[in-house]
């Protein structure tokens, strides 16, 4: 289960992900930082077992679980990079995704949501308005 929130042009991202033949639960945090094409990521996992949290290892349990990343976008393709340490034993992880978009893209799926007759009614209130009405003169009071 997780939850994610915009702030500006970072997004927050907080999940609980629970193993339930494994008796373990773990939590994440995480935040991307989006500046156009590119963007920034970092997140954090806490692991617990059975028994509550694991013993603590230190330095080495930060390092395996921390991840970080970046992704690009190109039009329709994005391009993502990611590194972890998911254990001392294994070592570094590197991911790499290549994902293409295809369909409308966010702007037009939004403009078309706009309902045709609502954008006729603002514009019959819009002229409505004393302000929006054209002025009539007659030639005698131009005198």
């Amino acid at each position: 289960m997780g939850a994610s929130m915009g702030m500006g042009p970072m997004t927050g991202l907080l999940g609980v992900n629970r193993q339930m033949n494994e008796g373990t639960t773990s939590m994440s945090l995480g935040f991307e930082f989006g500046a156009g094409p590119m963007s920034l990521r970092a997140s954090y996992r806490s692991d617990s077992g059975a028994s509550g949290m694991k013993s603590s290892k230190g330095a080495g349990q930060i390092a395996e679980n921390f991840s970080t990343g970046m992704g690009f976008k190109f039009g329709s393709f994005k391009l993502d990079y990611a590194i972890s340490q998911p254990s001392e034993q294994l070592g570094m992880s590197h991911r790499m995704g290549l994902t293409f978009e295809w369909g409308a893209t966010e702007a037009e799926v939004r403009e078309a949501k706009v309902d045709p007759y609502s954008k006729a009614m603002n514009e019959k209130i819009r002229l409505m308005q004393p302000s929006a009405r054209p002025t009539e003169t007659n030639d005698h009071e131009k005198n």
